[in-house]
């Protein structure tokens, strides 16, 4: 084919587009083959402890071990990608010895993982527990309330616990009087609240609470103002006295739930002539 002057010819000849075909076609199988196939690689798996109640560690036991896992080709890739550096949890609780077997930390890696482990880095893992001391202590509450307009507490704040077990080292608990909660914050507050908040440890290095955190209900009410008339009651006078004004008006908030029942029998008023107090004339007083 003649083509004019300045062009150039792209145009590929069936020899080589069934070249190419071949070789992209071997590339795939290749490529598959490959995938197909088993590898093995190496795997750093962190370990984090469940430890019982009133317990803690006299030694530290490793945070890590290395595992090496197989899987075929893209599986192995995908579950790499997909898990990260795993991370396995063991409960101390459920070993009667103070020796974790190397099969149990496989299976766990391997239902972390969803890899076949081959092998791992450690024949067992050894950990040192013991009971440490413990004490009660009261919760102190560090609460910032801010009510709506003429909102505010039905009844006093309850917690769940007002005191909880605290352990840790003799010498850190000495210290210890009493655990304060995070700061709990509440703002334009016109309804109930429930909320749990965190008991505050993080100044101690060996100090535990149980439980670690606590439920705090706050109960709220609109408050309204309530006027009512109070007799006056003359004490400490000899003879007989007539009061003007009998009466005097309290004006008091009060919850809306209280309302109702508050009356006049809630308050006394008195004139106390014990204190120098004399009537002029005989039946009233200034």
């Amino acid at each position: 084919m003649n083509l004019p002057a300045g062009k150039i010819d792209f145009s590929i000849s069936k020899e080589r587009t069934a070249l190419l075909l071949c070789i992209g076609i071997s590339l795939l199988i290749w490529v598959f083959l490959k995938l197909s196939k088993e590898y093995s690689t190496t795997r750093t798996v962190h370990l984090e402890y469940e430890v019982p109640a009133l317990m803690e560690f006299t030694e530290t036991p490793p945070s890590a071990v290395t595992a090496t896992v197989k899987g075929v080709g893209l599986e192995l890739a995908k579950k790499i990608l997909l898990h990260g550096t795993p991370t396995i949890t063991l409960d101390l609780s459920e070993f009667s010895s103070p020796e974790i077997q190397r099969d149990i930390i496989m299976r766990k890696i391997e239902e972390k993982t969803e890899l076949t482990v081959v092998n791992i880095n450690r024949n067992y893992l050894r950990f040192a527990i013991d009971s440490t001391a413990t004490k009660k202590v009261p919760v102190h509450l560090d609460l910032a309330i801010d009510y709506k307009p003429d909102f505010y507490l039905r009844q006093p704040v309850k917690l769940s616990a007002d005191s909880v077990l605290v352990s840790g080292s003799a010498k850190e608990l000495a210290e210890i009087t009493s655990i304060e909660t995070e700061k709990l914050h509440c703002e334009s507050v016109s309804s109930d609240l429930k909320k749990k908040v965190k008991l505050k440890t993080g100044q101690y290095n060996t100090v535990k609470t149980y439980p670690d955190e606590i439920e705090v209900n706050i109960l709220v009410e609109q408050y309204t103002e309530k006027s009512i008339e109070v007799p006056i009651q003359a004490v400490n006078v000899k003879d007989s006295v007539q009061l003007l004004p009998a009466l005097v008006t309290i004006t008091s908030s009060v919850g809306l739930s209280h309302y109702d029942g508050l009356n006049a029998d809630d308050f006394v008023v008195e004139a106390d002539f014990g204190n120098g107090i004399k009537p002029r004339g005989k039946n009233n007083v200034p």
